[in-house]
């Protein structure tokens, strides 16, 4: 007999963080840390559901709820994220059905919608997902396998990427691990910068910072890795790392330098920096639905990865709300920038 349990404080800690872990497709989205950097954000609002079976954790599920501003314009743009889960022991699938009753009645009076940001594979659950009220959309994704040594990655990439990679070297573009709070906060700027550009959402510098706060472990967290022309921070990649597994998170760089290619070479190096470091996958991150070009999933596929299709799931909660929410997400960036 399942048990779903919504009480974050009446699970242990290590048991959640052991069960994500051992966990086949464990991520580092569906952790107790991801958990905690969220509680005490003013735009975010964590939760967390875990199904039990005879007191020990068998599948659970973290969602982040959103709102970029207070009242209506808030009530416009709230939405609700899953990154990477559920996460289900395996034979115990069926039990995906109560935890997304469970999570409806949860969220629906919070959020327009839900989406569940699919990591892996979950052909397993997606008839459950579906019987659940959820629509299933396409999305793609690339992975890299850094197994390969350094020669089979390079043959990999595309040979006009080499080139821009070879001149970027030639320019003397350094790519290295920003440490300090002088870069840290520099890159912030360069992602900032990006966000405005586009006129998206963006955390404040520090939601970032809290991160490496939160998680201890070695090769867990957030690294920072910067392009440098001439001593001068360029380009940005930000990088979340869990178990073997390196995530593209946020990226940016000045149009100033484009010429410099360092978003060719940010992630050839990352690439190197994650084998040194005993990483073996890197998550290129979305690269969009098959059937709309993108001009993002053209940049990623160049690098070599293999092409990977998981989709999206998603719950509309107020349908009649969601008639407006678009107009409502205008509003807001008019407003905004």
């Amino acid at each position: 007999m399942y048990k779903i349990i919504t009480d974050v404080n009446s699970i242990e800690k290590k048991q959640w963080k052991d069960f994500v872990y051992e966990h086949p497709d464990g991520n580092i989205f569906q952790t107790p840390e991801f958990y905690e950097l969220h509680l005490h954000q003013t735009k975010y609002e964590p939760v967390a559901l875990f199904v039990m079976e005879q007191n020990k954790i068998v599948g659970l599920m973290i969602a982040t709820i959103q709102k970029e501003n207070p009242g209506l314009l808030g009530i416009l743009s709230s939405r609700a994220i899953i990154w990477g889960g559920p996460l289900i022991s395996q034979g115990k699938e069926n039990s995906v059905v109560l935890l997304l009753s469970a999570y409806n009645k949860c969220v629906k009076s919070k959020v327009l919608f839900s989406q569940v940001r699919n990591l892996f594979n979950t052909d397993k659950l997606k008839k459950y997902f579906i019987e659940s009220g959820f629509s299933f959309k396409e999305h793609l994704n690339f992975l890299i396998d850094l197994k390969p040594d350094e020669s089979g990655l390079w043959e990999k990439v595309n040979s006009k990427r080499r080139n821009e990679i070879r001149r970027a070297e030639k320019e003397g573009v350094i790519v290295k691990e920003l440490e300090s709070e002088k870069d840290i906060s520099d890159s912030y700027d360069i992602i900032r910068r990006v966000y405005f550009r586009v006129k998206l959402p963006l955390p404040e510098l520090d939601y970032f910072r809290k991160i490496n706060e939160i998680f201890k472990e070695k090769n867990e967290g957030l690294k920072y890795i910067g392009a440098f022309y001439e001593n001068k921070l360029i380009g940005v990649m930000f990088v979340l790392c869990f178990k073997d597994r390196i995530y593209d998170w946020y990226a940016g760089s000045y149009k100033e330098f484009y010429n410099k290619y360092p978003n060719d070479i940010l992630p050839w190096k990352i690439f190197l920096w994650s084998k040194e470091n005993n990483f073996s996958i890197f998550d290129f991150g979305g690269a969009g639905s098959p059937d709309v070009e993108y001009s993002v999933r053209d940049y990623k596929k160049k690098f070599g990865g293999a092409t990977v299709n998981f989709g999206r799931y998603q719950l509309n909660h107020k349908p009649i709300l969601m008639i407006f929410a678009f107009i409502g997400f205008k509003l807001w960036r008019f407003i905004k920038y």
